[in-house]
């Protein structure tokens, strides 16, 4: 679950590393978090403003102290943070197709 921003800057988590383009995810007590080599990775919220179930890229896997440690939750990019970013870039480069490796 996402931990609040005031919960994650405060001196028994991450002491104000938290800036606004990044969240913190997990438990409290640790035991499930992202890891090293889950940089880039998804964090994915179920979107609950239709009655469809949906699910959406919330974060990307960016941070964190140790894994699963109790206090130190993962931290993630905020993707909507970047959303006009990623929109403009999508759309300036999409004459580019993919590039097919031969095996």
């Amino acid at each position: 679950p996402i931990i609040s921003t005031s919960i994650c800057n405060g001196p028994d988590y991450y002491s104000n590393q938290i800036k606004p383009r990044m969240f913190c995810a997990g438990f409290p007590d640790g035991g499930i978090d992202a890891c090293q080599g889950d940089s880039g990775g998804p964090f994915m919220c179920e979107d609950s403003i239709s009655q469809v179930s949906r699910w959406r890229l919330c974060g990307i896997v960016s941070w964190g102290t140790g894994c699963a440690l109790a206090n130190k939750p993962g931290v993630y990019t905020k993707v909507n943070a970047f959303h006009g970013w990623i929109h403009h870039t999508m759309k300036t480069n999409s004459h580019i197709s993919g590039l097919v490796i031969q095996q």
